[in-house]
């Protein structure tokens, strides 16, 4: 899995990062950052392609030799909390080259370029929005929030949880087995039903 480092990140953490690989596919790709907040660091972690991610407050320097494990629980638990199903999940963390155990290969990499910084910035100065909070992972309900917040993509504009489950739906459909995508808790969307209009509401 190849993690994007913006520049706080890296002088937050020390670590070398590697290019870039652009010819991979950005569903499978994040970007990271760590951000100053009301007298806390806050780790914030988004998905190059959908655009939809979480924050880890209270961030500190005893972390970032689990730096991996954060961000790989910070992912599981963001795509679960998004009633994606649990088989697609594995399917996608795979993909990603991480184990059941969310351990796994991640890459440190410089940021996919100023588009990819932009829509990540979009995403991560709404940590400034929050203060007070415990240290860990930003609660459910405000993650959810965040990601609802529209954003604009070729032209349109769209939230971050439809495209999350638009993208699943157009990467992993064809693999599922039985005529539901999402998890019962979810919005039941039949097979087939999306189409290329981001701007269409799903939930």
């Amino acid at each position: 899995m190849d993690i994007g480092c913006i520049k706080s990140f890296k002088d937050f953490t020390k670590f070398k990062l590697a290019e870039p690989d652009l010819r991979s596919d950005p569903f499978f790709s994040w970007t990271v950052s760590v951000k100053g907040t009301r007298g806390k660091n806050c780790l914030v972690v988004a998905n190059d392609a959908f655009c939809a991610g979480f924050f880890y407050y209270g961030i500190s320097r005893e972390d970032v030799q689990r730096m991996d494990e954060i961000i790989l629980k910070g992912i599981d638990h963001l795509l679960s909390m998004e009633n994606i199903r649990t088989d697609l999940i594995k399917r996608y963390l795979e993909d990603c080259e991480v184990s059941d155990d969310l351990k796994g290969s991640i890459r440190y990499t410089k940021p996919r370029g100023p588009k990819a910084i932009a829509r990540f910035n979009s995403f991560a100065n709404m940590a400034e929005d929050f203060g007070g909070l415990q240290d860990g992972y930003l609660p459910d309900n405000l993650v959810r929030t965040m990601n609802e917040f529209e954003f604009s993509t070729s032209g349109k504009r769209c939230d971050r949880r439809m495209l999350l489950q638009y993208m699943f739906m157009m990467h992993y459909v064809e693999k599922c087995e039985g005529p539901w995508y999402f998890d019962d808790r979810s919005t039941l969307i039949p097979v087939g039903t999306v189409t290329g209009d981001l701007t269409r509401v799903l939930n």
